[in-house]
């Protein structure tokens, strides 16, 4: 049977990234973090991290840890029935959330359910396709993520959709798409993307042009606000939400090159434990996708 301080050495491994640091946040020697991390390698039969610098998670430590942070979040919820005011440490609730969730309706989620826990929020902030990962490896306990398929542990609501419309500002669309959207500029002009494996821009571009994306691209690694500043620098077109760019539409500073608007459908995972904690979490998360995912919209 695994023992709750091997899951605690773990999850301390994971957290902190190293052995050492590990053993800091326990107060114990590394040395006694490596004996119960062998310890629970040795009940697993397998690995369960790789020995690199920060550590990393094989696929059957992803299962431990999930277990780990399950039995955590247990432990703490009857602590705080069990033990007074005084005595009681605080909990850390860990989402991971789109970017674009993250600068249009989430945080409006995040403060309703602040008013009803005392619990923290530690918000891991990504692109839409890569919340999922952090939801299978056990470092979040829900997510707002593009997929519909639910991790193993988890159940899986559909929440609504974020609009996308492509814009570039005024000087960038005289300069580029004087003759229009279509193919032919399409084709030449600078666009702007967040990451490599997000494909939006792409959809957009194989219904404008009927063929794959080949014109220049400028990689912003950032948030969404970073985007909607490259944009109105001029440095490329590019999607954004309509919740985002209304009021630079509106004020003329962002041109909309097209009319098409791309729905991109969210989804809640989480932890499929029986939690007051997560209760109370998705009733806020479901609460304000009702209400600001179906007025994201924009004018035509």
């Amino acid at each position: 049977m695994i023992e709750l301080r091997e899951l605690a050495a773990l999850r301390a491994v994971v957290t902190e990234g190293s052995f050492d640091a590990a053993a800091r946040q326990l107060n114990v020697t590394p040395g006694a973090v490596s004996q119960r991390i062998r310890a629970l390698e040795d009940r697993v039969g397998r690995p369960v991290v790789v020995r690199s610098s920060p550590v990393r998670l094989t696929e059957p430590g992803e299962v431990v840890l999930r277990l780990a942070q399950q039995i955590q979040l247990l432990q703490d919820e009857a602590a705080e029935l069990l033990i007074d005011e005084a005595r009681r440490e605080a909990r850390v609730v860990s989402v991971a959330v789109n970017y674009d969730s993250l600068a249009t309706w989430f945080l409006g989620a995040m403060a309703e359910f602040a008013k009803k826990s005392t619990a923290q929020l530690d918000l891991r902030a990504m692109d839409r396709d890569h919340t999922q990962r952090s939801l299978r490896d056990g470092t979040v306990v829900a997510a707002v993520t593009s997929e519909s398929a639910a991790v193993p542990g988890c159940t899986v609501q559909h929440i609504g959709a974020l609009n996308y419309i492509a814009v570039a500002s005024r000087s960038f669309a005289k300069e580029w798409f004087g003759s229009g959207f279509n193919p032919r500029s399409i084709d030449v002009a600078p666009m702007l993307r967040a990451d490599r494996n997000d494909f939006i821009e792409s959809k957009l571009v194989r219904r404008a042009s009927r063929k794959p994306l080949s014109c220049p691209v400028h990689f912003i690694p950032s948030g969404t606000h970073d985007q909607v500043r490259a944009a109105l620098l001029g440095l490329g077109w590019c999607m954004l939400p309509t919740g985002v760019v209304k009021e630079h539409v509106s004020a003329g500073n962002l041109i909309r090159l097209s009319s098409t608007v791309l729905d991109i459908p969210l989804y809640w995972q989480v932890w499929k434990v029986d939690s007051p904690l997560l209760s109370t979490l998705t009733e806020a998360v479901l609460a304000a996708a009702r209400t600001s995912l179906e007025n994201t919209g924009l004018d035509a």
